[in-house]
């Protein structure tokens, strides 16, 4: 048998997780860095954000060609009818998804000034939506997203942006982010009800 340890003698730790490369690795030092250590809950929110936007902070586009997608999307409380979507059916070169973006969400999250929408309509890496979420991430991160909103497309900002959606937007604590059921809940993932990301967003 192995000599066991002489008393006193210290345990050997465990190795620290690898921080992987690349994006991947940008949200799981922002995760760190907030007090989201454990392994399990980086692996549920890179699954999230690769099912979210693969990686590739973005801006929402709204370009819909057809009014059954935009009243599929955003639900009754917002676009009541396909007829009323069919003003916003976007072809290459109008201003339709601008239309849209100020029409379903002009009262999201402290939009309130004409053209609110479509300036803070959702970027980053799960869509954050919202001048007060706008406003919280450029206090969470130093970076001016009121004058600035496609700075949320940089992936050191959009990486940031995620550890303050989960702790202080959702209020979910570190332990919570281990479990999957739980981190996909609160970005609404995997849920294609009409105007699920409507509510969400709300």
């Amino acid at each position: 048998p192995a000599p066991s340890a002489p008393p006193g003698a210290q345990k050997p730790t465990a190795e620290p997780a690898k921080i992987p490369g690349g994006t991947p690795g940008l949200v799981v030092s922002a995760l760190n860095d907030a007090g989201i250590t454990s392994p399990k809950a980086h692996a549920n929110v890179l699954a999230t954000v690769k099912a979210e936007s693969n990686f590739r902070p973005q801006s929402e586009s709204l370009f819909y060609r057809t009014a059954k997608q935009i009243a599929g999307k955003f639900g009754k409380k917002r676009i009541p009818s396909e007829e009323f979507a069919q003003q916003f059916v976007s072809s290459k070169g109008d201003n339709r998804s601008e239309l849209l973006a100020n029409h379903v969400y002009k009262s999201t999250d402290g939009n309130s000034a004409p053209g609110d929408g479509f300036k803070y309509r959702g970027r980053g890496f799960i869509q954050h939506t919202g001048k007060n979420q706008y406003a919280a991430i450029s206090k969470a991160t130093g970076t001016d997203l009121l004058s600035n909103p496609d700075a949320l497309n940089s992936p050191e900002v959009a990486s940031k942006a995620i550890a303050w959606f989960f702790l202080d937007y959702k209020r979910l604590k570190p332990k919570d982010m281990e479990s999957i059921s739980k981190v996909n809940k609160a970005v609404g993932f995997a849920d294609d009800k009409a105007g699920t990301q409507a509510k969400k967003r709300e």
